[in-house]
């Protein structure tokens, strides 16, 4: 059964309006930081400092549940968009973790004001104030995730 929470994310996801931020802390304003990625086992600047939003609800879920805050001791996962789908993958230490009492914040944002960076991210390079703040929970998160190895991470 999908939650009311979750019905409401997916229907402001398709009117196509907007895009979608997740945070496990409640925030005002967002600013543009610097994300990373792991190459070759070495946190690497991506891209130039922004705030990173996505088309796609799910994207923000998930990140909003398994982040830095909720996961304090260390987490390792991800997410990509392969053929049209977004794949999301964890290490099995963070996935058994990953309880009921994990809660996190998806943040509203009028897509106009960001630039499509690829076909899962969009970007705004300035300071922005979301639309709104909907407090998400895990059962808000229906996509599966796999298992990604500890050496991956």
């Amino acid at each position: 059964m999908i939650s009311s929470t979750l019905q409401e994310l997916m229907d402001l996801e398709k009117t196509g309006s907007y895009v979608f931020h997740g945070s496990g802390n409640a925030v005002e304003f967002f600013e543009p930081r610097q994300a990373h990625t792991v190459i070759d086992g070495k946190k690497t600047p991506d891209g130039t400092p922004a705030v990173f939003a996505s088309p796609f609800v799910d994207y923000a879920i998930f990140m909003a549940l398994i982040n830095k805050e909720t996961f304090p001791q260390g987490y390792y996962s991800g997410c990509s968009f392969k053929n049209g789908a977004l794949h999301f993958r964890a290490t099995q230490e963070t996935l058994k973790k990953f309880n009921e009492s994990i809660t996190g914040y998806v943040y509203l944002f009028n897509k106009d004001d960001f630039k499509k960076r690829n076909d899962s991210e969009w970007v705004s390079h300035e300071k922005i104030k979301p639309i709104k703040m909907i407090p998400v929970s895990k059962k808000d998160f229906l996509p599966p995730i796999s298992v990604m190895d500890d050496d991956m991470a």
